[in-house]
């Protein structure tokens, strides 16, 4: 959906670090899709499947990344100054435990917008991990994973089924930054 002259809605999920690894039972993606998985988070794979990789993926990976209430509250609001900062325009950021899901306007060029997005996303995590240091809320150490996932709305239908799906996060105790 074009809100203006390079400005695109879309909606960007993120990841902790370590919460969604290869051989992981919701499904997962190899990249350069060097290994094929069976399913994906709607159809995962059968049980056990892929038990031996998730098992060595675990044991070369930190621990798993999970955040609490407080740092969820100041990711949501990082993310939110970063990429307003930026000159996007953040309609609603949830925080849950493992993972972010963003709503938002991004002045960026149609063509190639995943990896401008990453780019804004890379600043974004960058900027919450300050912030959480900054409050005494992290130790250090990798607070995401890489990438974004990055869903280009198409419609206004598109936009509000999206912005109420962010919302029902709250569901699972995620922290909702809401601009609208």
């Amino acid at each position: 959906m074009n809100c203006g002259q390079n400005h695109h809605l879309f909606h960007v999920i993120l990841h902790t670090y370590g919460s969604w690894l290869p051989g992981d039972p919701k499904g997962f993606r190899a990249v350069k899709h060097k290994k094929h998985c069976e399913g994906d988070w709607k159809n995962p794979p059968p049980n056990g499947l892929h038990n031996g990789l998730l098992n060595y993926s675990q044991s070369i990976s930190n621990p798993v990344v999970s955040l609490n209430i407080a740092q969820r509250r100041i990711v949501a609001e990082a993310i939110a100054d970063n990429l307003n900062h930026q000159g996007a325009k953040i309609s609603i950021c949830s925080v849950s435990e493992q993972h972010a899901h963003l709503l938002g306007e991004f002045p960026i060029d149609e063509v190639h917008y995943k990896p401008q997005i990453n780019q804004y996303m890379q600043r974004c995590k960058t900027w919450a991990a300050k912030r959480l240091r900054d409050a005494d809320e992290w130790g250090g150490g990798t607070l995401w994973a890489q990438g974004s996932k990055v869903v280009r709305i198409n419609d206004r239908r598109h936009w509000d089924n999206v912005y109420a799906y962010i919302k029902r996060h709250v569901n699972e105790h995620a922290y909702i930054y809401q601009c609208l």
